[in-house]
């Protein structure tokens, strides 16, 4: 198997070239290069082939002017490029634009790699080492016309004007010089060609004289030689014979001998495999024994570690719930101590100073103090001048408190269940007394005799005189604070709420 260059864009048959395994082939211009390419657009020496293996070829651009091109793609100069079976290469292709659209496809060199077999190598026709291209050839053909026509000068200065003499005089001059230049390089090529026929003539006499002693000498040998060839296919049938019978014989001994080398060998085997097979099950229980401890004491571990787990998770629930328990009491001991502080402030600051308890339907008057208001009532019955009685002033107006009664009513919804009930005793035997009053025309009493036979309305302001008094003694300032208590008792509310 040999790899060959065919050019793909031609019909001749011989333009195809040979890539030997070591052998380098250097494709150029110049009589140098192993293959001539003879185009205008290829460089001297333009590319240099290389065979590697039996597949691959380096190819390298010897810095030529337009480059070579491999599938399509040009390839940076001065460095080896692999080349496989099938890939395309084209040498002599222009860079600019313009003058290829010009040329023609056969004007640049294209070859492909290739793989031929000997007797396709041989029924070949033997390949070029010269290749033109149609632009060289049209160049040389116009050459050739203008030695040639000596008219054409003549034409040439017909066509022009008469005022370009000067110009056509020039050009025949330069003609002349060209015809004479070319003719001197035809005189030159004639006599080197004639050169080259006699010596060639004289080669061809010396070599069919060598010839014909050479031939006369060969059939003396070949007849020699075929007597020798008989004899010695005589003995070779001879010899033929008996290495048959000796093979025969030895092969008969070898395969016994090899059966009972396979029979030992066999043996030696299978002691070796039982042996192994042996010491492997060994290993195995040891292991799956092993393992299963190590599996016990695992389970064993984690056995003992769910139990911690569970006492853990036992204890800390334990530790949750008495938490919880001591989290509720410390709520419930908070919302009593906020209720008590509540209830306080509320007996101080929400607490009429006629009956000394809450207020119940609490009246303002006009000088601000406030009272419940059958209490005033009961005050002011046996009064011609309707006075206070704590700062002794005219009351001209009455007016009912709902502030006060509102936030009394939200404040006991917070109260235990203890403050609620005595205060709705206190609010039902306020009402049986109102009524018990009216029905009798008797005089009030206050909430501290609610369980004893109503006092007459002497008694009653003897009773709260004294307070009266005290409360003057304080001075205005203290009974103007007692409107700024609500404010106080509602912080209170919701300090029980949050912690609620």
């Amino acid at each position: 198997m040999t790899l060959i260059l065919e050019r793909e864009n031609t019909t001749e048959t011989d333009e195809w070239i040979e890539l030997k395994c070591g052998e380098k082939v250097i494709m150029g211009r110049s009589i140098s290069s192993d293959v001539r390419l003879l185009s205008v657009f290829v460089s001297r020496n333009h590319v240099k082939f290389q065979q590697e293996d039996d597949t691959t070829i380096a190819m390298t651009d010897l810095k030529s002017m337009n480059g070579v091109i491999l599938n399509g793609a040009k390839i940076s100069p001065c460095q080896p490029c692999k080349v496989k079976i099938g890939d395309i290469i084209e040498i002599g292709k222009p860079i600019d634009e313009t003058i290829m659209q010009s040329l023609k496809t056969s004007d640049v060199f294209i070859f492909r790699v290739k793989m031929l077999t000997t007797e396709q190598l041989l029924n070949r026709t033997p390949p070029k080492k010269v290749y033109e291209s149609n632009h060289y050839r049209e160049n040389l053909k116009r050459k050739l016309d203008v030695n040639n026509n000596d008219e054409l000068p003549c034409k040439r200065l017909n066509a022009c004007d008469s005022s370009s003499h000067s110009c056509l005089k020039l050009l025949e001059k330069t003609m002349e010089n060209k015809k004479t230049e070319l003719e001197k390089e035809k005189g030159e090529m004639v006599e080197r060609l004639k050169k080259m026929k006699q010596e060639y003539e004289g080669k061809l006499l010396e070599k069919s004289a060598f010839h014909h002693e050479k031939e006369d000498d060969l059939n003396k040998i070949i007849i020699s030689l075929k007597e020798e060839l008989e004899q010695l296919e005589e003995n070779l049938k001879e010899k033929d014979i008996e290495l048959v019978n000796y093979l025969k014989e030895k092969e008969q001994e070898l395969k016994e001998q090899f059966r009972n080398e396979l029979d030992k060998e066999l043996e030696k085997k299978e002691s070796a495999v039982e042996e192994k097979m042996k010491v492997i099950i060994e290993q195995h229980t040891k292991e799956k024994e092993d393992a299963l401890a190590v599996l016990k004491s695992e389970e064993d571990q984690l056995k003992a570690q769910e139990t911690q787990i569970k006492m853990l998770k036992e204890k800390q629930e334990n530790e949750q719930k008495k938490v919880e328990e001591q989290q509720t009491e410390i709520k419930k001991e908070a919302a009593a101590a906020t209720a008590n502080k509540i209830f306080d402030v509320m007996e101080r600051e929400l607490q009429c100073p006629i009956c000394n308890d809450l207020f119940i339907k609490a009246v303002t008057l006009n000088c601000c103090h406030t009272f419940c208001e059958f209490c005033i009532q009961e005050w002011m019955k046996g009064q011609t001048e309707q006075t206070c009685p704590l700062c002794r002033k005219t009351t001209n107006a009455v007016t009912y408190a709902l502030a006060i009664d509102n936030t009394i009513c939200s404040l006991m919804e917070e109260m235990p269940v203890a403050i609620k009930t005595s205060r709705n005793t206190l609010i039902e035997a306020r009402a049986s007394l109102v009524a018990r009053v009216i029905e009798n025309g008797e005089q009030g009493v206050t909430g501290r005799q609610m369980n004893q036979p109503p006092a007459s309305t002497a008694e009653m302001h003897d009773t709260v005189q004294p307070r009266t008094s005290s409360r003057n003694a304080r001075g205005s300032a203290q009974l103007h604070l007692k409107h700024h208590s609500c404010t106080q008792v509602l912080l209170l509310m919701l300090e029980c709420t949050s912690l609620s």
